[in-house]
């Protein structure tokens, strides 16, 4: 099973690109949907951050006890809280990576020849490691900061910056990925795009169907795969 991972810094057209790639059959594990639910009121991510971030914020938790993202927000973007930042994908990146094995895992055994990883960090929490192939989805910078403002209205244009500042640049994505997405024309340039991709990445049947039906020859693979990029993108580090 070839698992893609999608990336792309914030407002870049992702979830459009992941939106696409699901109408073409193929099952998209999110993980900012996943986050989401980790951090739900009660569950031990929201606890940790509660306990980490309340005595920051008197505004923290919304009238209901769950808890106010547009806080938390301020809290963890920009230059000056790069700590904070840290600190919140400690706690909740380990869950939403074991979340994400789960439902990859599901796929296989379903009998998919094909799983996207729809991941804003990829990157940044080591996901790439287990992808077969890394897309990674772009725009121009002004069109990024007009999209997030008109999506995010609440957001001051100072805010909306520090939160596109917090993410790794576009130019460093697309260096360390395998297919590179420009979303700067019509919606259906960007169909086409995604389509053509996923003629050229689709595994052959054959190799499909054999790593499907014989357990530890697919195990073995993901292994090789796995190792092969660790060794891979270590090796683009030093060349860096």
């Amino acid at each position: 099973m070839l698992i893609i991972g999608l990336t792309g810094s914030i407002a870049t057209g992702k979830s459009t690109v992941s939106n696409r790639l699901k109408e073409q059959g193929i099952p998209v594990v999110d993980a900012d949907l996943i986050a989401k639910h980790i951090v739900d009121k009660g569950k031990p991510a929201y606890n940790k951050i509660v306990k980490c971030f309340g005595p920051l914020s008197d505004n923290l938790l919304q009238q209901d006890g769950e808890i106010n993202r547009q806080e938390l927000g301020k809290l963890v973007f920009g230059p000056a809280n790069k700590s904070n930042l840290q600190k919140l994908n400690s706690i909740t990146h380990p869950k939403v990576g074991w979340e994400m094995i789960l439902e990859v895992i599901k796929c296989y055994i379903k009998g998919y020849d094909m799983v996207v990883l729809d991941v804003p960090l990829l990157f940044e929490a080591n996901f790439h490691y287990y992808c077969g192939t890394v897309i990674n989805v772009i725009c121009d910078e002004d069109l990024q900061l007009s999209r997030l403002l008109v999506r995010n209205p609440q957001l001051s244009e100072s805010e909306a910056q520090k939160r596109i500042g917090s993410q790794m640049s576009m130019s460093s994505k697309s260096s360390l990925s395998n297919i590179v997405i420009e979303n700067n024309g019509s919606l259906e340039e960007l169909y086409a795009s995604v389509d053509g991709i996923v003629k050229d990445i689709k595994p052959n049947k054959l190799w499909s169907t054999t790593e499907w039906f014989i357990f530890p020859f697919g195990l073995v693979v993901g292994a090789v795969r796995y190792f092969q990029n660790v060794w891979k993108y270590k090796q683009m580090k030093k060349i860096d």
